[in-house]
């Protein structure tokens, strides 16, 4: 059993997961766009709901494009 990480980040228009090894090396990665609410001129908006369900999405597509066990994750 070896050690993996994953890594988060949450920008304002691209959320994009990351897999790596204990030395730091990138094993895979998945990204989803956020889209942006305009609700009115001067005004942006994330919805948290979409957001949470892109970072949803990008972990499961980064850890199953990886090929490692869930169990041998030990961080995010």
């Amino acid at each position: 059993m070896k050690d993996y990480f994953i890594g988060i980040d949450a920008g304002s228009s691209l959320l994009k997961c990351a897999v790596f090894d204990r030395s730091g090396r990138q094993l895979s990665e998945a990204s989803e766009r956020t889209p942006i609410d305009r609700p009115k001129p001067g005004f942006s908006e994330l919805d948290p709901a979409r957001s949470w369900q892109a970072a949803k999405t990008v972990v499961a597509e980064a850890v199953r494009a990886s090929g490692i066990a869930p169990s041998d994750f030990r961080g995010i």
